[in-house]
This record gives C-alpha cells, sequence and structure tokens, in this order.
C-alpha cells in the first residue's frame, strides 16, 4: 500500500474520496486496486463493443442474425445493380425485347443472385465467426479482472472489515 495523494486517482473510488476528505488525515488507498481499476475500466471503454457482443448474444444466435442482416443488404445492393443496370443498358434492352427468352433472362438473373448471395454469406460466416470469437476472448480478460478486483475487494474487507483502507475516523457517517 502507497499513500496516495487525491489528484493521483484515474478512477474515483467515492467511498475512499469521502473517507479521505471527511477525516482530515492521510489516508492508505491500495495502489494495485487503483491501478487494476483503471486498467479494467479503459479496457472496458476500449473494448465495450465487442464485450456487450458476447454477453448479449449466443455464438449461433449472433452469427444468424449477423447472416440474415448481411442476406438482407445483398438482396437489397443486387436489386439496386439490376435496376442500375436496366437503366444503364435501356435501349438495347428496348430493341432486344422481341426476341429475348424471358425464362431464360429470369433464370440468369436468379443464378447470379445466388451465386453473388453465397459468395457474400460465406465472407459474412466467416468474418462474425472471427468477431465473435474475438468478443469472447475479450470478454474473458475483462470479467478476469472484475473478478481480481472483487478478490482485492474480498481481502480488504476480511482484513479491515470495511473497503477502500485502513482508516477509520468519520464521526458523522461511523463509515
Amino acid at each position: 500500500m502507497v499513500m496516495w495523494k487525491i489528484e493521483n486517482l484515474q478512477i474515483f473510488d467515492m467511498l475512499s474520496i469521502l473517507k479521505y476528505l471527511l477525516s482530515g488525515s492521510e489516508y492508505m488507498l491500495n495502489e494495485e486496486k487503483i491501478k487494476l481499476m483503471t486498467k479494467t475500466s479503459i479496457y472496458e471503454k476500449k473494448r465495450n463493443k465487442d464485450i456487450t457482443i458476447a454477453e448479449k448474444y449466443f455464438k449461433t444466435d449472433y452469427i444468424t442474425y449477423s447472416m440474415i442482416k448481411t442476406a438482407v443488404a445483398v438482396t437489397i445492393g443486387y436489386m439496386v445493380s439490376l435496376l442500375i443496370f436496366v437503366i444503364w443498358r435501356a435501349e438495347e434492352l428496348v430493341k432486344l425485347i422481341s426476341k429475348a427468352d424471358y425464362f431464360e433472362v429470369v433464370k440468369r438473373i436468379i443464378i447470379m443472385y445466388v451465386i453473388v448471395l453465397a459468395i457474400y454469406m460465406l465472407i459474412s460466416f466467416a468474418i462474425y465467426t472471427l468477431k465473435y470469437d474475438r468478443a469472447k476472448r475479450y470478454l474473458k480478460v475483462y470479467s478476469s479482472r472484475l473478478k481480481k478486483i472483487e478478490k482485492i475487494d474480498d481481502e480488504e474487507l476480511s482484513m479491515t472489515g470495511r473497503l477502500g483502507g485502513t482508516v477509520n475516523n468519520d464521526e458523522y457517517t461511523g463509515i
């Protein structure tokens, strides 16, 4: 344990600060706990989106949901691309309209759609599987840090009977 002045704190343990201010004396803070809480807070802020994915979804649910979004986006993109192609080549298509085999044209459009969709779905599956696995690793790191903080809290509580330090001279709250 090291004496810390209030300016050096990165993460504020409100109870510790309250005790420090009300006690009027030097207050011992657990440097290891403060560093770990700071690292955990920074990690959480940086990886919050990934951690939330791993907390909120099971792997199969997340991948399925993401692949459905991909399928919808590919379908919309394919339809827009087809529309742009028809508008761009409208003059040529009007000339060929009498000679065209409509069944064959629709068949080719559907086959191309299925091929494009399959390619995007395979890529989507790979990307979202890797993304979920990475999020799960981030969640494990985050959880282990929280468990370390909880262990330090339990040790402080068993040693002193309270959290946050070793001074107990708060006459107003009795903390």
